[in-house]
């Protein structure tokens, strides 16, 4: 059989690209190094380098070595609107959107509070509803959020 130079070429990055997936390791994080809830339902990888988990049970930042957890606290107006978290964006700014089962927040990285924006009766520029599940910006800087009812 005959092998031209092109056909070694191949072999040798399957070859290479075998022995790389078999070295890669995966670290796994749980409740026990400070995950608040096993379940994630987004995850986004940030500009300044966090990673977010958003979960059932609050929003989580991991800075690669620990995490810290939000909460909505009832006594607390800035806190996040709900646990519940649905989708998490960052914007062209660098700016961090929640969606929560309780409409959208806008985390303020300097004070780590939460700016909420909720469904307003009878105002067609709000929310549709308050059970946020996806958001985007487009080129234009115009903000797409998705709810429940559209």
């Amino acid at each position: 059989m005959k092998v031209n130079c092109l056909s070694l070429f191949f072999i040798f990055l399957l070859l290479l690209s075998s022995s790389v997936i078999r070295s890669a390791e995966f670290e796994h994080y749980y409740r026990e190094q400070g995950l608040s809830q096993a379940s994630i339902f987004d995850l986004l990888h940030d500009s300044q380098g966090f990673i977010w988990a958003a979960t059932d049970g609050g929003l989580n930042r991991f800075d690669g070595y620990q995490f810290k957890v939000y909460l909505h606290n009832a006594k607390i107006s800035n806190s996040l609107s709900n646990d519940n978290i649905n989708t998490l964006f960052e914007d062209q700014h660098k700016q961090l959107w929640v969606g929560t089962n309780n409409g959208l927040n806008l985390f303020d990285k300097r004070s780590e509070s939460f700016t909420h924006y909720k469904p307003i009766a009878n105002n067609k520029n709000s929310l549709s509803h308050q059970n946020v599940t996806t958001i985007t910006q487009d080129k234009a800087g115009i903000y797409w959020v998705g709810t429940e009812s559209g």
